[in-house]
């Protein structure tokens, strides 16, 4: 079950907004029910129905687990403290980890248990190296075989295979539900 410092969201939703897909669901801090959260799916801000001060030790915990060149550092932190408005991004974690977990449930009943994410500067159309634009995140399912044992072997088999031709940044590999419970 996906969990990140503790947060969780049960019955999760997807809804239509005025600017796509939004969702929401109920929202568990270490096992404990606080209330109902949406996204607003109009541009807005997140709904709390509870005192999202509740979420404030989990956010922090998450954000101090960033890396050091974050690059929302400065956005989120005043004064040294992290400022409230970082709730809908930590959110946001959340729930992306949640779909992701998903997916990869859905992939391993195919016979895929590998779920690799990554940032390898590719374009998402074509294999083409793009050192101005953003890094392109990848998402990939494997078989699982013994050269693929860690990530090491994961970050070879993308390279001969035409991804990641400068190395895969950020590589993130999921082979249990286990994985889906962090900081």
């Amino acid at each position: 079950m996906t969990e990140i410092s503790g947060v969780t969201i049960k019955n999760v939703r997807k809804f239509i907004g005025m600017e796509g897909e939004a969702y929401q669901g109920s929202v568990y801090l270490d096992g404990k029910r606080l209330g109902f959260w949406s996204q607003d799916g109009n541009g807005g801000c997140d709904r709390y129905e509870f005192d999202e001060k509740q979420l404030m030790p989990a956010a922090e915990k998450h954000a101090a687990a960033k890396p050091k060149d974050w690059k929302y550092r400065d956005l989120f932190f005043k004064n040294g403290k992290l400022s409230p408005e970082y709730l809908d991004s930590f959110m946001n974690d959340v729930l992306c980890l949640l779909l992701d977990e998903k997916e990869w449930k859905k992939q391993g009943k195919k016979g895929y248990p590998i779920m690799v994410i990554f940032h390898d500067g590719l374009s998402p159309e074509e294999k083409v190296e793009t050192p101005n634009a953003e890094k392109a995140e990848r998402i990939i399912f494997m078989k699982d075989k013994p050269d693929l044992a860690d990530n090491a072997g994961i970050a070879d088999y993308l390279k001969k295979h035409g991804y990641a031709p400068n190395g895969a940044e950020g590589l993130v590999v999921y082979r249990k539900e286990e994985d889906f419970k962090t900081v």
